[in-house]
């Protein structure tokens, strides 16, 4: 394993790691598991590169600590239950943990978006000049028949 940057699906696979993560969480445990799922070795000061990482480490943390506070108040109240049950009551604070995750997520990003709208306004960008499309990129099947692609078409909606 080499030391590298992380690409933008592996910062997406590092998240939903933690997504799932329901064990008392150390970054020597995540940085372990995060290396055998994208065969990448990184650092704790390295992946404090990536604030989606960062931002959701702290949030599992949280998490977790709290599922353990209330494991340990029902120790005494255990019983023997259903396997699919559990199963499903594991899906679930997965994807409780992927809902909030994503819902911090979309907020962080709206609030990014209101800053440039501001910021473009005040310095005299139209809507118009915002909104047009973007330029065809070409392909390396256009560079070899050196044929132009056709624009990109414009969704009205």
């Amino acid at each position: 394993m080499r030391k590298q940057k992380l690409s933008d699906t592996q910062v997406d696979q590092a998240v939903q790691i933690l997504d799932g993560w329901n064990e008392k969480l150390t970054w020597n445990a995540y940085l372990e598991v995060l290396a055998k799922v994208t065969g990448i070795s990184i650092t704790r000061q390295g992946i404090r590169q990536y604030p989606r990482i960062t931002d959701s480490f702290d949030q599992t943390k949280t998490r977790v600590a709290v599922q353990r506070q209330a494991i340990g108040a029902k120790a005494g109240i255990v019983r023997h239950g259903d396997m699919a049950l559990a199963y499903e009551v594991q899906k679930n604070k997965t994807l409780q943990a992927k809902v909030e995750r994503l819902e911090r997520e979309n907020k962080d990003l709206l609030e990014q978006f209101l800053r440039w709208q501001y910021n473009a306004q005040a310095n005299g960008l139209s809507p118009e000049l915002l909104n047009r499309p973007l330029p065809a990129r070409k392909t390396h099947l256009d560079r070899q028949t050196n044929k132009k692609r056709e624009p990109r078409k414009q969704n009205d909606a």
